[in-house]
């Protein structure tokens, strides 16, 4: 059975894998639509809509 630390640390691993390729590096540009992934926090579809 593996331990907690062990389990915690690979989903750390692969959210780091998630969140680079999600995260962006360059300038916006202009669009005809965007996806925004969300959360339970509401700040994030606030930010999405003023994009």
């Amino acid at each position: 059975m593996e331990s907690h630390a062990a389990v915690d640390e690979r989903a750390r691993e692969l959210a780091r894998v998630v969140w680079d390729h999600l995260v962006l590096t360059g300038p916006l540009s202009k669009a005809d639509a965007i996806l925004a992934l969300g959360c339970h926090d509401t700040r994030v579809a606030a930010h999405a809509a003023r994009l």
